[in-house]
């Protein structure tokens, strides 16, 4: 092969390669391979815990807490496990964070299950995009106003933002809707109806009718959310080298002051790692009262899910729900493709004078 034809081989391999860092995956509510998503399982990407843990979902799948949420004295019980977090995916290119969720079904408005009920939940997903180390607490009134204030708050790292999906249109109509608040201000960055495809902030969600993940029913919600990296506070292209950012995911009931019914991730049922939806009552440390996972504390008891006093320091030791793990999920910046090009070039060149002095 000529050199000339070798650096035109190798420039074009170059911006294949290029394409292929810069690939983004569709939006349309469809977690597949081909997207390029990165599985965040707990094994892994669980943090501040360490050890153990699911090494092929992103939460245990299936605690009894999924199914069923108190009024303070009835168990509204499902027939599945609609409010059960499974798994989280994320991916990135120069413009955009890339997040995905499997499992849940309960903010679906249409949803054809045997007890006859839709839209029962929302979808959260809390994000720390501060950099640097996990600090600091974060209350259930200054997280949420999403969709309401919400009885969830945060122990031990500092959401910066909050993204919502109050519910999903699966044939119900309504048209689904989605935002992201900042916490503390509660300003909403972006909010708009599912599948809008307008080139910014985006989202779709789906029902997946043959989930293999999900090993209970054979459905399983699939959302999917691209969010410009300027939303979350970072330069084009992502954080930088070495930083990374921490997600938590949680299913709620639909009306304020309400906690969760599960979470991710969600390790142990004592001690400060705990999977926090439960058989609310609803202190979930496990020096009080446990959840009602497999194995859970002796004491456990129906109360009630909603909270009317949410003001409180963020707490084992209250009815609201507190999250102290996340996934921590370290992104490489990814160069402008303009930069990547020349890059390329200059590679090629390079390239191709060595082969000359040989």
């Amino acid at each position: 092969m000529r050199i000339s034809e070798k650096i035109k081989y190798l420039v074009g391999a170059y911006f294949a390669a290029a394409l292929a860092v810069q690939a983004a995956p569709t939006i349309d509510g469809s977690i597949t391979a081909g997207d390029g998503w990165t599985l965040a399982t707990e094994a892994a990407y669980a943090q501040p815990y360490t050890g153990g843990g699911s090494t092929t979902t992103s939460d245990l799948v299936g605690e009894s807490s999924s199914f069923h949420w108190w009024d303070g004295n009835n168990d509204h019980a499902f027939d599945d496990n609609r409010g059960d977090v499974i798994n989280f995916h994320f991916a990135s290119d120069y413009n955009f964070l890339y997040l995905a969720v499997a499992g849940p079904t309960a903010p679906f408005n249409s949803f054809n299950d045997a007890g006859g009920t839709d839209d029962q939940g929302n979808l959260y997903i809390a994000i720390d995009s501060s950099l640097g180390s996990a600090s600091g607490q974060l209350s259930a009134q200054d997280g949420h106003n999403n969709f309401g204030t919400m009885a969830v708050d945060f122990m031990g790292w500092t959401p910066t933002h909050i993204l919502g999906v109050q519910y999903v249109d699966n044939g119900g109509g309504g048209g689904g809707y989605a935002d992201l608040q900042e916490t503390g201000t509660h300003l909403t960055l972006a909010g708009e109806w599912q599948n809008q495809n307008n080139g910014g902030f985006d989202w779709h969600a789906t029902i997946n009718s043959s989930a293999a993940y999900d090993t209970y029913n054979g459905n399983a919600g699939e959302f999917e959310f691209r969010i410009p990296w300027t939303m979350l506070g970072l330069s084009l292209g992502g954080p930088p080298p070495g930083e990374s950012l921490r997600f938590a995911v949680y299913v709620t009931q639909n009306m304020a002051g309400y906690d969760a019914y599960d979470s991710g991730p969600g390790l142990g049922n004592g001690g400060p790692y705990e999977q926090i939806g439960d058989n609310p009552g609803d202190p979930d440390t496990g020096g009080q009262w446990g959840p009602s996972d497999p194995g859970s504390i002796a004491g456990s008891f129906p109360g009630s899910n909603e909270n009317t006093d949410l003001s409180l320091s963020p707490s084992h030791d209250d009815g609201v729900d507190t999250i102290q793990e996340y996934y921590s999920v370290t992104i490489n910046a990814v160069p402008e493709p303009g930069t990547m090009a020349l890059i390329g070039i200059g590679a090629g060149i390079a390239f191709a004078a060595r082969r000359r002095r040989g």
